[in-house]
């Protein structure tokens, strides 16, 4: 005895969009943060995107010492931001960008000489 199988091709095109409906959320862009990895004097720029636009962000750098500073910004109407900062030392340096909530975004390393 020979089974018959729902040969519907409609039905099969309907499963199929729905099953990629559920399995596919949709991906909102993550903020990212950009660090150079090494600058020889002058300013360091620190950038970043896919923020909302006006959100606050902290800048915050360790210097090669371990002594903090920071630079606060507020991201543009595009989501972006941008930090200049010159290092008072040489040596490594590392970054690290806060969102409000002062969950970080992202950072990096940038080893600065002059």
């Amino acid at each position: 005895m020979e089974k018959r199988r729902n040969s519907d091709p409609g039905l099969k095109w309907i499963l199929l969009a729905a099953g990629l409906a559920l399995s596919n959320p949709t991906m909102a862009a993550q903020p990212w943060v950009a660090v150079p990895s090494a600058m020889n004097g002058g300013e360091v720029v620190i950038t970043g995107a896919a923020l909302n636009a006006g959100e606050a962000v902290t800048v915050q750098v360790t210097d090669p010492t371990g002594q903090k500073y920071s630079r606060a910004d507020v991201a543009d109407a595009n989501g972006a931001m941008s930090v200049h900062i010159t290092p008072g030392s040489e040596g490594k340096h590392k970054v690290d960008v806060y969102n409000a909530a002062s969950v970080r975004i992202g950072g990096g390393d940038f080893l600065y000489t002059r």
